[in-house]
C-alpha cells in the first residue's frame, strides 16, 4: 500500500478544515475527511467525522422535505386565497429550493 507523505496528509486535513469552515452544512466534506482519516489509521476521529457526515446528510434531507411541503401547502392555500400577497411570497421563496 502506498503511504502518503505526512506533509501531504497535513495539507489535506487543513484543506478539509477550511472546507468545513466555508460550508459546514455539506456532509460530503465530513465524509471525505473521515475516509481520509480512516485510510491513515486514525479510526476514532474518522468514525466521528463519518457519523457527523451521516447526521448532516439526514438534516439536509429533512430540510429539503420541509421546503417541499411548505411549497405544496402554500400552493394549496393560494387556491382559497389567490390575492394574499404574503402567502405568494412564502410560496415563491419555498419554490426556489423545493424542487
Amino acid at each position: 500500500m502506498y503511504k502518503v507523505p505526512t506533509g501531504i496528509l497535513r495539507l489535506y486535513l487543513e484543506l478539509s478544515s477550511f472546507a468545513v469552515a466555508l460550508a459546514p452544512e455539506l456532509s460530503a466534506v465530513y465524509y471525505s475527511w473521515g475516509v481520509a482519516l480512516a485510510r491513515h489509521g486514525n479510526s476514532p476521529v474518522a468514525e466521528a467525522k463519518l457519523k457527523d457526515a451521516n447526521q448532516r446528510g439526514a438534516a439536509c434531507s429533512r430540510s429539503s422535505a420541509r421546503r417541499k411541503m411548505r411549497w405544496q401547502s402554500t400552493t394549496e392555500a393560494l387556491k382559497y386565497a389567490p390575492n394574499w400577497k404574503e402567502l405568494k411570497e412564502v410560496r415563491n421563496a419555498a419554490a426556489e429550493h423545493a424542487i
